[in-house]
């Protein structure tokens, strides 16, 4: 037999003498996000931004910060039923420790590095028209 009861705000289902903890999370909620891909596993912030309501495996959406080894970028996590690697906890926004700086400072330094890769690529495709291109077309 399964019951859900309320304690103090939190919610928690007795299940023969078995307690669980249940956590409910809405969209912009803080989480920390437990993630044992690595070893040692890392902890990171994040903010959860979408629920996918998918029929067979009802996901959620965060945007993580990750810190690594003074590079600070923003990735995305799904996590379901799937995510064995995966775990999620609440967080107050108190704990969410980021610098929206350096998030800031780290994208705009990302966009600048893409924009001289296309920049380059450009660069090589008008090299090889110009000079491959003529004697290609007519063999």
């Amino acid at each position: 037999m399964t019951k859900t009861i309320d304690l103090n705000g939190k919610k928690f289902v007795i299940e023969e003498q078995k307690v669980t903890k249940v956590n409910e999370f809405k969209i912009g909620d803080t989480v920390r996000i437990l993630d044992k891909h690595y070893d040692p596993a890392t902890i990171n912030s994040g903010v959860i931004i979408e629920f996918l309501d998918f029929q067979d495996l009802p996901t959620i959406r965060v945007a993580v910060f990750t810190d690594s080894w003074g590079n600070t970028s923003l990735e995305y996590k799904n996590i379901n039923d799937k995510s064995d690697n995966l775990e999620i906890l609440p967080a107050s926004p108190d704990e969410l420790k980021i610098d929206m700086d350096i998030i800031n400072g780290s994208l705009d330094s990302d966009i600048a590095k893409k924009q001289r890769e296309v920049e380059e690529l450009k660069h090589k495709k008008m090299f090889f028209n110009k000079f491959f291109g003529n004697g290609l077309k007519e063999k």
